[in-house]
């Protein structure tokens, strides 16, 4: 899995050997005195983008949502 070099606010991109590109929440340093908070906003952000594209369904131009439990 190679690390794209954007980032965007609550997310990581990732591309992997596929070539399949892969956005993940993003990792809060446990050291950040706001860590709660900042995991708690980005939790909200990704189930709003969730909820989104579950209401808007597939979609040939429409990215999948994934869930992570998908891979495991």
């Amino acid at each position: 899995m190679e690390s794209l070099t954007y980032r965007g606010s609550t997310s990581d991109f990732y591309r992997l050997n596929s070539g399949t590109i892969v956005k993940s929440p993003m990792k809060v340093w446990t050291g950040n005195p706001n860590h709660k908070k900042l995991e708690e906003e980005m939790e909200k952000a990704i189930s709003f983008e969730r909820r989104i594209l579950e209401k808007l369904g597939n979609h040939a131009r429409i990215v999948p949502f994934v869930h992570p439990s998908y891979y495991t």
